[in-house]
């Protein structure tokens, strides 16, 4: 379900579930199944969890017999308190443990499962819960604060528990129409929906991704979309998502809008058949959109990563609204040669220009820079230090030198020039190698000239900053640079003094983070596809697990 905001520019936000109550009114699951009004004190502690059902536990874990109509009937009342006493502290100790099934493995243990939501709730009526062969046994439900804060706990029978994720609520929030949600994860611990501020989802017992970190601006991370294919870009606008999915592995398609729970060629089925000229979308690895809706995608022509035929890398613009083709630059081959990788892109609309990252196979990374105006394109900075990899430096993945099968021995992945953004003012260009431990810039000025010499223009790139590991690069509403960090599984934000700003982490699910677009203040999206298990890496051989990711990251909007 897609849900505008609710002023400025039209952006979405995809929300997997809504659970929870808000303001002093809290809601529980009483013995009908139907949700009931509590309250809570001036604190925001739970005092009662409604009048229906013998003695549920308040939040200090004593009867609520006395508030339930009990007072009259004291064995009853007595016997309520025990039964509450006693499930308290099993949700006490539950509380205690910090889970750690490996997500995928299903869970072992009929222990409570914890599920917690804290923050901007919303009040739903009509929860359900699914758990994947297992069997829900026992489910206290505990609302109280100001800000509507939700616990759940759910007890298993100890087979696969699949996501525990609502799959059908009716929200106070959508008018009470079902929302549906698509995402399938199956987790050991099964524990969704938490954030540390706000309404999330996140996949262990103790709320967040094993090792996670997220920042006190992050609002709540959802799935946006699960797929079957490796992506790549992804580009957002208004309500409508685009992804692209290069043909490393073949494919019928390779630029898709999200729609209806599944991937749609786009513009057209025609538009993506490779075969039918070089003029069609063979390959597509990077995409932007501008702020007059037009969609800038980036086709770099190497299908099944074999080099692309002379006149497939190209640049085409579309409208988005009408999928009408505006622009197209077709890039010569001495821009981008047999051994080219065009990889990302950078608008720079005001002045005219486009700057894109050639990441090379086979020969040297590059920037290439295109005239608009001109239909004009260079390639400069060819074989520089900045768009290299760093000599001896190592990307390690879980623990693992992440490497490629050449010749029958295994040989560290180096990657070059990868991610690129026009920084907030415009005077600089940011740009780097994924294999680099630093991040460069430009003026961009240099890069409008072409009258620039070229040991000037060299001469004039500098250090940023120092940062991760990255594939992707976009810069937040207040100037941040945002990035991909590939080896620690996460986004950071880069603050004004080139201090690194974890926003959010997690090693089991953000596996190899890719592309990152900012929509606005509030909103951005990232991919993850595991690129480092690709069959190029391993001599064929696929050591990717499906599904791959589209995630959406919502923030306060004030920065840190």
């Amino acid at each position: 379900m897609w849900h505008a905001p609710q002023s400025g520019r039209r952006t979405w936000a995809w929300t997997s579930a809504r659970l929870g109550g808000r303001g002093s009114g809290g809601t529980r699951e009483g013995a009908s199944g139907t949700l009931e009004p509590g309250s809570s004190d001036a604190d925001g502690r739970v005092t009662s969890f409604g009048s229906s059902g013998p003695g549920r536990a308040s939040r200090d874990g004593r009867s609520g017999a006395s508030r339930s109509g009990m007072s009259g009937h004291p064995e009853r009342a007595a016997m309520a308190i025990r039964a509450s006493e006693d499930r308290a502290q099993r949700l006490r100790m539950v509380e205690r443990k910090r889970l750690t099934d490996v997500p995928g493995q299903g869970a072992r243990s009929t222990r409570p499962r914890r599920v917690q939501c804290r923050g901007l709730a919303r009040t739903t009526e009509g929860a359900k819960l699914r758990a994947g062969g297992g069997q829900q046994e026992s489910v206290e439900v505990r609302v109280s604060g100001e800000q509507g804060q939700w616990w759940k706990w759910v007890r298993c029978d100890g087979h696969a528990l699949g996501l525990a994720v609502g799959l059908m609520l009716a929200s106070a929030a959508c008018g009470g129409t079902p929302v549906r949600s698509d995402v399938d994860v199956r987790t050991g611990s099964g524990a969704v929906m938490e954030t540390r501020t706000g309404v999330g989802v996140t996949w262990d017992g103790s709320g967040v991704p094993p090792g996670a970190e997220w920042a006190e601006e992050v609002i709540e991370v959802t799935v946006a979309a699960r797929l079957e294919r490796m992506p790549s870009g992804v580009a957002v606008w208004e309500d409508r998502m685009f992804v692209a999915i290069p043909r490393w592995d073949g494919g019928d398609s390779t630029l898709h809008e999200w729609r209806d729970g599944g991937l749609v060629p786009w513009p057209s089925a025609a538009a993506n058949d490779a075969l039918a000229g070089s003029d069609r979308l063979h390959s597509v690895n990077g995409l932007r959109v501008d702020d007059r809706g037009r969609l800038w995608v980036l086709d770099n022509g190497r299908v099944n990563l074999g080099p692309p035929d002379e006149g497939v890398p190209k640049v085409v613009v579309y409208d988005v609204g009408s999928g009408e083709e505006l622009f197209r630059h077709v890039f010569p081959p001495e821009v981008a040669p047999s051994t080219s990788f065009m990889n990302d892109l950078a608008l720079d609309l005001d002045r005219g220009f486009v700057y894109f990252t050639e990441t090379g196979m086979g020969g040297a990374a590059a920037l290439v820079v295109l005239e608009i105006a001109a239909d004009r394109s260079r390639r400069v900075l060819e074989g520089h230090g900045a768009l290299s990899p760093e000599p001896g430096l190592e990307m390690v993945i879980d623990g693992q030198v992440a490497t490629i099968l050449r010749d029958g021995e295994r040989h560290p992945w180096r990657v070059g020039a990868n991610p690129v953004a026009l920084a907030a003012d415009g005077e600089f260009l940011l740009f780097g190698a994924m294999t680099h431990r630093q991040l460069f810039r430009v003026e961009t000025r240099l890069l409008r000239d072409p009258s620039v010499p070229p040991e000037e223009l060299e001469a004039a790139v500098e250090v940023a900053f120092d940062k991760p590991m990255s594939d992707g690069m976009d810069v937040l509403a207040d100037g941040r640079p945002v990035l991909t960090d590939v080896e620690h599984a996460s986004l950071v934000a880069m603050n004004a003094d080139g201090q690194p700003h974890v926003l959010v982490r997690s090693p089991a699910w953000f596996v190899f983070p890719v592309a990152i677009h900012v929509v606005d203040e509030r909103t951005l999206f990232f991919t993850s596809n595991q690129l480092q298990d690709m069959p190029l890496l391993h001599g064929g051989e696929d050591r990717t697990t499906p599904p791959y990711w589209v995630w959406q990251v919502r923030l306060h909007g004030n920065g840190p």
